[in-house]
């Protein structure tokens, strides 16, 4: 695990808590661990798509029942399952401004998306997280290569945060 990828999931906890603060609770966004692992993602996607195939960060996404998992992440973050979420820590500030942009425009765009059409899209069928889980439904799933989701994502629109 690297502390860049906690370092981002901690700024996308932040930005969603700042994002609820003083709304009604119908009008806030529920982050769950499941929601942050297809941010993490959505945004790497999109990141990759504008940065030549450059991911992120080190850590590898695992296809899971839920869609792509960072399971490092998922462990860091599980507890806060049946509440709002906070940061692990202090952030580092290792998170770049070319990063922040990109998770902006995810966040932006997802905001008033349920969690589990984010999971419907991260598995749609023909991508390679679909693909993964179709050959091993073993609950620790697989890694992706970011090789192919690179080259997928290449040809399909990106469903979140590409610029309009």
């Amino acid at each position: 695990m690297t502390s860049l990828c906690i370092d981002i999931g901690n700024y996308i906890i932040n930005r969603v808590n700042e994002y609820n603060c003083g709304k009604p609770l119908k009008e806030q966004v529920l982050l769950s661990t499941k929601r942050l692992q297809k941010i993490l993602f959505f945004g790497n996607v999109l990141y990759m798509v504008e940065h030549n195939g450059i991911s992120m960060f080190e850590d590898e996404f695992y296809v899971w029942p839920s869609g792509p998992v960072i399971p490092s992440v998922y462990r860091k973050f599980m507890m806060y399952q049946d509440g709002p979420m906070r940061p692990s820590h202090e952030s580092n500030n290792m998170v770049s401004t070319e990063i922040k942009d990109v998770l902006d425009r995810v966040l932006e765009d997802t905001q008033r998306v349920g969690t589990n059409v984010l999971i419907q899209k991260s598995l749609e069928q023909g991508n390679p997280c679909w693909e993964i889980r179709k050959e091993n439904s073993n609950e620790e799933g697989s890694a992706i290569d970011n090789k192919l989701v690179y080259a997928y994502y290449l040809t399909h629109n990106v469903p979140y945060g590409a610029k309009k």
